[in-house]
C-alpha cells in the first residue's frame, strides 16, 4: 500500500503507519511515529510491535516497518501527535464528531490514559460553546473512554440546557449513554418538579404566614391578599405561573427565580391579626424576604444540579 502523503511525526522514526479509510477512492496518509513512543502510549501497538507479531518480527530485521491501519489518517494525526508531545500540531478546538471518533480511536487502541489530558481540555473547551445535540456527542465520547468527572459536568450542563428529552439526543447504538441520558431525563424533572415547588411554596407561606399559630391573619387580610395578588402578577409576568413548568429549560426556570424581586405595595394595610404588620414577623413576610428566600432556595437547587452524578455516574 503506497501512501499518497506521508506525515513526518517522528523524523526518524521507525514505523510508517498508512492510514486509509475503508471507503472507495480513500487517500492513504504515511505518518511516520516512533515505535517507542507507540509502545508506551498503547498496550496495543506494544503487543503488535513485539517479536511474536509479524511488524515486531519486521522491524527487528530491518530498519522500519509499514502497518496499514482501517483508520481515518485525520483522527490518527490527532493521537500521534498528542502521544509524541507535537501539541502544537493539534487544533485548540476539536468538533463534538471528531472527539467522539477520536475516542473511539483510543478505545481500540486502549490508549484512554495517554489521551485524558487532551480530551480533558478540548472537551471543556467546546462544552462552553456547544449545541444540545454536540453535548451529547461529547457525552457519548466521556462515556465510552470511562472519564466520570467529564461525564458528570457535561451531564449537569444537559440538565440545565435541555429543552426536552436528552434521552432524543443521543444514537440508540449506543446503550451506555442512552441509560445515562436516562437518568439524566429523570434528575431534569426532578428539578423542574423542585423549581415548582419553591414557587409554590412561596405562594402558600403568602397566604398562610402564620403557619396554623394561635391569632393568625383574618381571612380577609387586605396584606395578605395584596401581596398574593402582587406576587402571582409578577410570577405571570416572567411565565413561572401557572408552575407547569416541565416543558421548560431548568437553567432559564432557575436563572428566572434567581433574579426574581419583587416589593410590598407602599401603603400596604394590615388586619388585626397579632402578628399582621409586627416589625419583626415583617422581616420575614414582606415580598422583598420571601423573594430573597426563594433566590437562595434557586442558587441552592443550580448547585445541586452541578454536583449531579458526581463520582457515581459511571458506576
Amino acid at each position: 500500500m503506497a501512501a499518497n502523503e506521508v506525515i513526518e511525526i517522528a523524523p526518524h522514526g521507525d514505523v510508517l503507519l498508512l492510514c486509509s479509510e475503508e471507503i472507495e477512492n480513500a487517500k492513504t496518509i504515511g505518518l511516520r511515529v516512533s515505535s517507542h513512543v507507540m509502545s508506551l502510549a498503547s498496550p496495543v501497538f506494544r503487543v503488535l510491535l513485539a517479536p511474536k507479531f509479524r511488524e515486531g518480527v519486521t522491524l527487528a530485521a530491518a530498519t522500519t516497518v509499514d502497518i496499514p491501519l482501517p483508520d481515518n489518517p485525520d483522527d490518527m494525526l490527532v493521537l500521534c501527535n498528542v502521544f509524541h508531545m507535537r501539541h502544537d500540531k493539534v487544533q485548540p478546538l476539536l468538533s463534538a464528531n471528531q472527539l467522539l471518533r477520536c475516542a473511539q480511536l483510543c478505545d481500540k487502541y486502549d490508549c484512554v490514559m495517554a489521551m485524558r489530558p487532551s480530551f480533558e481540555v478540548w472537551v471543556n473547551v467546546l462544552a462552553e460553546v456547544a449545541s444540545l445535540r454536540e453535548l451529547a456527542i461529547l457525552l457519548t465520547a466521556m462515556v465510552l473512554l470511562g472519564y466520570q468527572g467529564l461525564v458528570a459536568s457535561i451531564g449537569a450542563r444537559l440538565i440545565l440546557d435541555a429543552d426536552g428529552l436528552i434521552d432524543d439526543l443521543v444514537q440508540p447504538e449506543q446503550p451506555k449513554s442512552v441509560s445515562i441520558c436516562a437518568e439524566l431525563d429523570k434528575a431534569r424533572l426532578a428539578y423542574l418538579l423542585e423549581a415548582s415547588e419553591i414557587i409554590e411554596n412561596a405562594v402558600e407561606f403568602i397566604l398562610y404566614p402564620d403557619d396554623g399559630r394561635d391569632n393568625e391573619c383574618d381571612w380577609d387580610c387586605p396584606a395578605t391578599t395584596r401581596r398574593v395578588t402582587r406576587m402571582i402578577m409578577k410570577l405571570r409576568e416572567v411565565e413561572l405561573w401557572p408552575t407547569k413548568i416541565r416543558s421548560k429549560v431548568l437553567g432559564e426556570v432557575v436563572k428566572t427565580i434567581e433574579d426574581l424581586q419583587v416589593r410590598d405595595p407602599r401603603d400596604l394595610k394590615f388586619c388585626k391579626g397579632i402578628y399582621c404588620g409586627h416589625e419583626e414577623e415583617e422581616e420575614i413576610r414582606s415580598l422583598e424576604s420571601v423573594s430573597l428566600e426563594i433566590s437562595g432556595k434557586a442558587k441552592a437547587l443550580r448547585s445541586r444540579v452541578g454536583q449531579w452524578g458526581v463520582g457515581t455516574v459511571l458506576q
